[in-house]
């Protein structure tokens, strides 16, 4: 390196008498034509690498948010079908009700394991599946078990199978998922106004796809997954004791109702508010999180024969606080970028 920067002084000293000699014989215009030259050279390339460097729109979609989750229209088999776009969930699924009306082709040597720590073992072949002007044709989808959103409209989630072919970004603020090329410069990414600003990198496992990044809850170091699809933050009960030394009967913890794994068995929620929640640069102020007395996220996931584990975690981070955020998720470059929503 230092050999070139000696030698391209050496050369535009050789120029520079050049070109004096030239402007004795010519007149300044020579020296002025050299200059428009040059600076034509380097406009041109710089707007190549700009171009190389802009961020190249695939699909925008409008966005709704049901519980706390993003919501968007896509189509299935032809018809407009709602669904969440989730960056927990490894694989993309439907509903039961939605799979038998799809009349698709069904496979059994699928098992996919998830929150609660059940597990999924039938997957359908949809023959037209449109993200946007995204066509996929013979599309695979698990079969998630009856639970309580198939009668909100939902007809099941886009996880991370699909998620990580593209950059994504969630403005819940603004009420859009724009899906992206991947093909950019690192780091230039955010384009709209900010006040806080962080970028999270992330451990992603080639095939599950999901998110976990480094955050700080109340002076303890922690690793948390990034679930879109999740309406609240939570965590296990074994963190809340192990860590915190908290129970379901502790001051200040609250009973939090049920929900339900991807198997459809039921948890018992507590709930309790902490000092503070940091990613890097955002902070959120008295968060409260929900922790589960039963297993709340499943860590492997199993095609046929072959299994892969997922980047170990303690926390979810769900709609209730990823809601404050504007989110671009570049899965090739490894990095979360999130600032606040406003």
């Amino acid at each position: 390196m230092n050999n070139f920067l000696i030698g391209q002084s050496d050369f535009c000293a050789q120029g520079k008498v050049g070109l004096d000699w030239l402007s004795q014989l010519r007149g300044e215009k020579v020296v002025r034509g050299w200059l428009w030259i040059a600076a034509g050279l380097f406009l041109t390339g710089s707007a190549a690498g700009a171009d190389e460097c802009a961020l190249k729109r695939v699909a925008q979609f409008d966005m709704e948010l049901h519980a706390g989750t993003p919501v968007i229209e896509v189509m299935l088999n032809g018809q407009p079908a709602k669904m969440v776009v989730d960056t927990g969930a490894a694989w993309s699924g439907v509903s039961s009700k939605v799979a038998e009306g799809l009349h698709a082709k069904r496979v059994d040597n699928v098992t996919l394991e998830g929150a609660g720590g059940g597990a999924l073992h039938q997957i359908v072949i949809v023959p037209e599946f449109d993200l946007g002007p995204v066509k996929q044709r013979d599309f695979q989808f698990s079969v998630n078990k009856p639970g309580p959103s198939d009668d909100d409209g939902i007809a099941g989630q886009i996880g991370a199978n699909i998620l990580q072919k593209f950059d994504v970004e969630i403005d819940y603020r603004g009420r859009k998922v724009v899906l992206y090329s991947p093909d950019h410069c690192p780091g230039r990414v955010i384009s709209w106004p900010h006040d806080a600003f962080a970028r999270l990198p992330f451990d992603r496992r080639i095939y599950t796809g999901r998110i976990v990044v480094p955050v700080t809850l109340d002076g303890h170091s922690l690793k948390a997954l990034i679930d879109t699809g999740a309406s609240e933050s939570f965590a296990e009960d074994e963190l809340a004791s192990s860590v915190f030394s908290l129970t379901s009967t502790s001051p200040g913890a609250e009973p939090a109702g049920t929900a339900y794994g991807v198997d459809g068995r039921p948890l018992t929620l507590f709930q309790r508010r902490f000092e503070i929640l940091e990613l890097d640069e955002l902070k959120f102020p008295h968060p409260l999180i929900t922790f589960s007395t039963g297993k709340s996220e499943g860590n492997d996931i199993c095609v046929g024969v072959g299994c892969e584990s997922d980047a170990e975690y303690d926390l979810v981070l769900g709609g209730r606080h990823l809601r404050a955020l504007h989110l671009y998720i570049a899965y090739r470059e490894h990095a979360v970028y999130a600032t606040t929503a406003n």
